[in-house]
């Protein structure tokens, strides 16, 4: 890392973006690549509390640890979120930077647009095609109303949060009690009870795991062969049940029946089934389910590959545990909000709670 750069604000935001993308995949999606753009709200904030260079370096590790935390590093989804992620972020810069915003939430719906206007570009030549059409205003729609929300909240947030301020002002807060935490020596808490520490001086197995699932990558991407493709799915998703103990398969039969579906709408080849004026045809079945199998399959080759005990070597891999150990103190305490008699009462008792939070953290 560069020494003009920050690293502890960098660490930091970054932290709070890998957080909240943890959190943002416990939320159920309307469509397929949908997000609700938590992971926004820092870069947002960081163009006023960081310089240019730094929140540039923060879009490009929100992306990289959305990968991370969906295991989608090597799949097709991770297409669309480097697109949606490149554009929404340095689109909202500009903006802001232009304008020297009044609002975020101009700077919001600006983000919002360009992010859905590349994942769109993305669905019609990755996935969809010209069936695009049929999604994109439902995606842009929702789209609209959480970029907004989403605004509205960071210009809440902004307007009485205390840590913001410190921030701001480029003061240390009072030191809350216990050591530092160092980047080289943390032995924080990542996942399952494997501790930092422990991660950097695992074996070689999963860097195997890795070289397998590029492989298993490199064949489903040239393969026409319907079979193998499922065959290596099912083959990589038992992988992933070992690894994990635990598989997410409604989200795979989503994605495998729109794709198909949208297909259908393409009909060519030997027809199947006529409905009315609609032919269903084999060609069209097909390709759709030659497609959507080669993504389900990627996903879970990807995460079969990205492993919690992969050892992170060099200067990036200690920024990484800075990152992990952040996360590691926002999480070790719940956030206790008062419940407040009013919605107002209620926003302002969260706000006050997150900010104390951030405050303890960024002292230490």
């Amino acid at each position: 890392m560069n020494k003009s750069v920050d690293l502890k604000k960098l660490s930091f935001f970054a932290a709070l973006c890998f957080f909240l993308s943890v959190v943002e995949t416990a939320i159920p999606k309307p469509v397929p690549f949908f997000r609700l753009g938590l992971a926004n709200l820092p870069v947002m904030l960081s163009f006023a509390y960081m310089s240019r260079k730094e929140s540039s370096l923060l879009i490009f590790l929100k992306v990289l640890l959305q990968g991370i935390v969906s295991g989608t590093l090597f799949s097709y989804i991770f297409l669309f979120s480097l697109a949606g992620s490149l554009a929404s972020g340095f689109s909202m810069m500009a903006v802001y930077s232009a304008l020297k915003r009044t609002s975020w939430v101009g700077v919001s719906l600006c983000g919002g647009l360009f992010n859905n206007a590349a994942q769109l570009v993305c669905a019609y030549f990755i996935m969809f095609g010209d069936s695009v059409r049929y999604i994109a205003p439902v995606l842009l729609t929702i789209s609209f109303v959480t970029s907004f929300l989403l605004g509205l909240a960071a210009n809440i947030f902004e307007q009485n949060s205390e840590w913001l301020k410190v921030l701001k002002e480029g003061e240390t807060a009072p030191r809350g009690e216990g050591p530092a935490v160092s980047s080289s020596e943390a032995t924080v808490t990542v996942a399952e009870g494997m501790s930092v520490s422990e991660v950097r001086n695992t074996g070689k197995a999963p860097i195997l795991f890795l070289i397998f699932a590029l492989a298993g990558i490199v064949v489903t991407s040239f393969t026409k062969n319907l079979i193998l493709v499922y065959s290596l799915m099912a083959a990589f998703a038992v992988v992933v049940l070992i690894k994990k103990k635990r598989i997410r398969i409604l989200p795979s039969i989503i994605i495998i029946l729109s794709v198909t579906v949208l297909s259908l709408f393409n009909p060519y080849g030997k027809i199947l089934y006529t409905f009315g004026k609609w032919n269903i045809t084999w060609g069209a079945m097909e390709a759709g389910l030659l497609r959507s199998g080669k993504l389900c399959a990627m996903v879970f080759m990807s995460q079969s590959a990205v492993d919690k005990n992969m050892k992170l070597p060099g200067k990036f891999g200690a920024f990484l545990e800075r990152v992990f150990g952040t996360v590691a103190q926002l999480t070790e305490e719940k956030v206790k909000v008062e419940k407040g008699k009013t919605i107002g009462s209620f926003i302002d008792s969260l706000i006050c709670s997150v900010d104390i939070k951030l405050l303890e953290v960024w002292a230490k």
